[in-house]
């Protein structure tokens, strides 16, 4: 078995370092063996895997025990990567049953919007939540920073259709912008945000790689807007802003955050925004950009 694992693990590694260059963040979940740390610790050295951090559970509780913590930090360290965990479930069992912080370098938790209702308006409107939701696991977490692992539409595994739909990408923005205002410190991403479709890119995924180019630029304030979700960012003279309409009529955009040098495309399935006036609204329920030049 151990070799087996090695095997296994070494394909992922080159996987990593050949497909996916960003650093990953390594989750391990124990349930009730001991945890193959010797092996991780040597495979991921030896392919150079960029690991971002490691989250350590313990699948028979609902928040990670503190000795599992010291173990994998004992283990791991030659890694150079905080080392943390929390809950795979959702916030409220983080809550619920609170770690002792002082081990965590990080506290993550999962969040998704679909626990009590799964109609678009909720979906949606779960996102205001955010903001409020990242200030209470701050408070459990002390001075840990804060990771969201992971962020998805639905429960995990299964593959909600309306993520590839205008929707998806105003949902995306929506709560990109929530955990930037509450003041996360990471987000990850659950894998069925790459899964379906088609052949071209789909909202979400383009309003992913937007945001993706601005990782770690400066987050600019922004005014609380009825039924308009924003994320503006700062990346050198380039301003980015995302731009998420909740509501399922068209929006006019605020002259605030369209300013004379800006361009302006769309991440909609309903119209192609490439081109038409800045005064246009953006159609319900979908999501668009504006870049513009901030140097003056």
């Amino acid at each position: 078995r151990t070799e087996a694992l090695r095997i296994r693990w070494a394909r992922d590694c080159h996987h990593f370092i050949t497909v996916m260059p960003r650093p990953i963040e390594l989750v391990v979940t124990t349930t009730g063996q001991p945890a193959p740390w010797a092996d991780l610790r040597e495979t991921l050295l030896e392919h150079r895997v960029n690991v971002a951090r490691v989250l350590v559970f313990d699948g028979n509780r609902e928040t990670t025990p503190v000795g599992l913590v010291r173990s994998a930090r004992l283990e791991l360290m030659p890694l150079g990567a905080p080392i943390g965990g929390g809950s795979r479930r959702h916030f409220c069992a983080l809550n619920r049953e609170r770690p002792e912080s002082g081990p965590l370098e990080v506290v993550a938790f999962d969040l998704h919007h679909q626990v009590h209702a799964v109609d678009d308006r909720s979906i949606l409107e779960n996102t205001a939540a955010i903001p409020d939701m990242i200030a209470s696991a701050r408070a459990i977490a002390g001075g840990s920073s804060i990771a969201v692992s992971v962020l998805s539409m639905g429960l995990h595994g299964v593959v909600d259709p309306r993520l590839h739909q205008d929707i998806g990408a105003a949902w995306l923005v929506a709560s990109l912008a929530g955990l930037a205002r509450g003041g996360a410190d990471s987000v990850t991403f659950d894998g069925s945000l790459l899964i379906g479709g088609g052949d071209s890119p789909s909202p979400l995924l383009i309003a992913l790689h937007a945001a993706l180019e601005f990782s770690g630029a400066e987050v600019l304030p922004t005014d609380e807007m009825a039924d308009l979700a924003i994320l503006r960012l700062r990346s050198g003279k380039l301003i980015r802003t995302l731009i998420a309409n909740l509501s399922d009529r068209p929006l006019a955009l605020p002259e605030s955050i369209v300013g004379s040098r800006s361009r302006r495309r769309a991440i909609s399935l309903q119209g192609d925004w490439l081109g038409v006036a800045l005064a246009d609204p953006l159609p319900g329920r979908s999501a668009g950009i504006i870049d513009e030049d901030g140097s003056s």
